[in-house]
């Protein structure tokens, strides 16, 4: 679990909400599981519940991926090693990802020109 967001750069206001990103160790996930983990931190925290987002790894957007590893604070790791495993992987799908946009623009540009 990794906290992003604002209160991960250290730049949040007292209104700001808590954005947590988490890696389940399934694939398929449903709103309420989501919905209730958030409660659940909610509780923790003892904010609101509509101060708490909580963003799923294992289907959130590749953007959003490599901005939580990026500037997300790590919080919990069941496993230390799946963790750096799963960090790795993802890493070098975003780095082929972004290889591929490039080759892809490169393209785009030669035909408008």
């Amino acid at each position: 679990a990794y906290l992003f967001g604002s209160r991960a750069r250290g730049t949040a206001r007292e209104d700001s909400d808590y954005d947590f990103a988490v890696l389940l160790p399934r694939e398929e996930v449903g709103v309420v599981e989501e919905v209730a983990l958030a409660l659940e931190l909610a509780e923790e925290l003892g904010v609101p519940p509509d101060k708490v987002d909580v963003v799923v790894l294992n289907k959130a957007d590749p953007g959003l991926v490599a901005r939580v590893l990026k500037e997300g604070k790590l919080l919990y790791a069941r496993s230390e090693e799946e963790r750096r495993r799963w960090e790795r992987r993802t890493l070098l799908e975003l780095l082929r990802l972004s290889d591929r946009t490039a080759v892809y623009a490169a393209r785009a540009l030669k035909r408008i020109k």
